[in-house]
């Protein structure tokens, strides 16, 4: 007897799924990248820009515990942050600053909406120097001086000029 060879077709995958398997993989590719940013890159991009900040234009000293991003609730959560001045004395800390942005909420309302702010166990320290500034005001950065402007007067319109009223008197 001979050996009857069953040539079954191979199963081949639907149709449609075999004409979008490119674009499901960019897709998933995506998706992938987009977590993986989220998750991994955002934190680590937020941690080293808060810390160039602050040591290089405020000329102060930042410690950050851990910072958590999550790309799909659009939620961050900053732990053990610490703002100290360039001698050490401390600024500024908290515990826990956790901020969550509603998406649904802002398309809605076409406004910036917060689901949740929460801060845990903040400190500040508020100190009047000598000069009589506060130690707070210094971590604001200096502002430009406004640009001259350069404009000609025009003779037609002289300068209007701003005077006292002399006619001002005060009753009891």
């Amino acid at each position: 007897m001979e050996a009857s060879a069953d040539k079954s077709p191979v199963r081949q995958p639907p149709g449609w799924l075999r004409r979008h398997v490119l674009a499901l993989s960019v897709i998933i590719a995506l998706l992938l990248l987009y977590t993986l940013g989220g998750f991994l890159l955002v934190p680590h991009i937020a941690r080293t820009q808060a810390i160039s900040y602050v040591q290089h234009d405020l000329r102060r000293q930042i410690s950050i515990g851990s910072i958590k991003f999550n790309p799909f609730l659009f939620k961050v959560e900053i732990n053990d942050l610490k703002l100290n001045e360039a001698n050490g004395d401390p600024i500024a800390s908290l515990s826990v600053l956790r901020v969550e942005f509603n998406a649904m909420a802002s398309l809605v309302h076409r406004a910036w909406t917060l689901g949740e702010v929460r801060l845990e166990q903040p400190f500040v320290s508020v100190r009047l120097d000598h000069d009589g500034s506060l130690n707070l005001a210094k971590l604001a950065p200096p502002s430009k001086p406004p640009a001259a402007k350069e404009t000609q007067a025009d003779p037609a319109y002289p300068k209007a000029k701003s005077q006292p009223n002399p006619t001002h008197q005060s009753y009891c």
